[in-house]
């Protein structure tokens, strides 16, 4: 890992503890919500996928199981708070 911030495919997949083909499939399946750079044969993603992934996680082991289209409807209020957050972050260090 380059920082603790970035993550290539591989690092994202070991650090959420699943297969590098389920990061690419959710990428797939949920793919308004992850914006990973592409540079020199490899991808990158942010802290927020990394989070993003997790949730997904999270939702997908529920019982019963949620389906793709009700994912979606919760990452939709969860990216708006993950964009809260960043907003105050930067509030936050503005005043530091």
């Amino acid at each position: 890992m380059r920082n603790n911030e970035i993550y290539i495919q591989t690092e994202l997949a070991n650090k959420c503890n699943v297969p590098e083909s389920t990061i690419r499939n959710r990428c797939r399946d949920f793919n308004k919500y992850f914006s990973p750079i592409k540079q020199n044969n490899n991808v990158f993603y942010s802290k927020y996928d990394y989070y993003k992934m997790v949730f997904i996680q999270g939702l997908r082991k529920t019982s019963p199981s949620l389906s793709t289209l009700e994912i979606s409807k919760k990452l939709d209020e969860f990216c708006e708070d993950l964009e809260i957050l960043e907003l105050i972050n930067k509030i936050i260090n503005k005043h530091k």
